[in-house]
């Protein structure tokens, strides 16, 4: 039985091993025009719960992308979504 290694699973196996790692990027400062959007909903919200689309007018957004960063912030646990309707 022939126990060696196939030259080329090693040789991969090696290049892997020498390939530089990825560095790993820090969080973008709080400055980020991302972050400001989401404290300007977590602003408009603190007067009380408001649909998309008045999130969206006081915002300058279009509803849709008040329904992304709104999910966005709920995965983060950041804001709660209690109404869901059907779309008509």
């Amino acid at each position: 039985m022939n126990t060696q290694r196939s030259p080329v699973r090693s040789l991969s196996r090696r290049r892997a091993a020498t390939k530089p790692r990825a560095s790993i990027t820090p969080l973008p400062p709080r400055s980020d025009a991302w972050w400001d959007i989401d404290d300007e909903i977590l602003a408009a919200l603190a007067g009380g719960a408001k649909s998309p689309e008045e999130l969206g007018a006081a915002l300058g957004v279009s509803e849709h992308a008040v329904c992304s960063l709104v999910s966005m912030l709920a995965q983060q646990g950041r804001v709660r979504i209690r109404l869901v309707e059907v779309a008509r």
